[in-house]
């Protein structure tokens, strides 16, 4: 099939959102016609990435939306304004980005004639975009950013994060009731297409806000040659745990130390931290 693909996020050299979106296309690429719209600014990476391994990709073809100022962009002062409380603010402008993105969609389904749209990343459900309007069917995932942080943890988190975090639950709350487009955008979905939860938790949420059935896949995976190689820890070996991920309050990473603490005497373990962020001194 001829298949357009919005994922904002999608880089091949990157974690997180935009290695999601970048696995993604390469696990559907062997199978179907691939029509990526992205971000401008991910540009470099993807062609030199394609010009490294040309044949794993010689069914995808990328579609850039021209950048404007109020464009989201990784650059220091949006990356200020993500750890802030003007996020909503970055919020604003990935919609817009939506807009624009339709708007390009528009134009290739006109040229191309596509037979399924698949709206990729961001994973939020707060962020259907709007190629579901188009005249063909619509798969939706993984969508995420339903959970809520519950409510006992949030003295974990410092009063930053209790601000932070009991907010977002408010909000989370309230965007499930009354959103609209996220109501439509499902619905469409559940009637032609599909719905990818990437927990089961999540299928549940989806099933009881909106009332669509949707299927579970995990989001992220390790790449085969990891996959297939499994350690099994020798005796008298310490048990080794890797962490990694931005360092802020709701990524887990104080529930972790929590429960290290609390470790029987005698248990030996070594614990590997990877990544970086404003509470990695704290």
């Amino acid at each position: 099939m001829k298949v357009l693909v919005s994922a904002f996020a999608c880089n091949p050299y990157r974690g997180s959102e935009e290695g999601v979106g970048w696995g993604w296309v390469k696990a559907i690429a062997p199978y179907h016609d691939l029509y990526v719209i992205t971000a401008e600014f991910h540009r470099a990476d993807i062609e030199k990435a394609i010009a490294e391994n040309p044949d794993a990709l010689s069914r995808v073809r990328f579609f850039y939306v021209p950048h404007k100022p109020w464009h989201y962009a990784p650059t220091p002062g949006w990356m200020r304004i993500e750890m802030s409380c003007l996020k909503p603010l970055m919020n604003l402008a990935y919609v817009t980005w939506l807009k624009d993105a339709y708007r390009l969609g528009v134009q290739l389904h006109r040229e191309y004639h596509f037979d399924l749209v698949h709206q990729l990343t961001y994973i939020g459900f707060r962020f259907a975009g709007h190629l579901w309007k188009l005249d063909v069917p619509f798969v939706w995932g993984p969508v995420g950013g339903f959970a809520d942080t519950p409510w006992r943890f949030l003295p974990m988190l410092g009063v930053r994060g209790i601000v932070h975090y009991g907010g977002r639950n408010v909000i989370n709350s309230l965007q499930k009731r009354f959103l609209r487009t996220p109501k439509r955008a499902f619905r469409k979905a559940g009637q032609a297409g599909g719905i990818i939860a990437p927990t089961e938790d999540i299928r549940s949420q989806i099933s009881r806000w909106y009332g669509q059935q949707s299927e579970v896949i995990c989001e992220i995976g390790l790449p085969p040659k990891v996959a297939g190689n499994h350690s099994i820890r020798k005796s008298g070996e310490p048990l080794k745990i890797v962490w990694s991920g931005f360092h802020y309050p709701g990524k887990g990473l104080p529930f972790l130390l929590k429960a290290i603490s609390r470790l029987p005497r005698g248990v030996i373990w070594k614990l590997s931290i990877l990544g970086r962020g404003p509470y990695t001194r704290k």
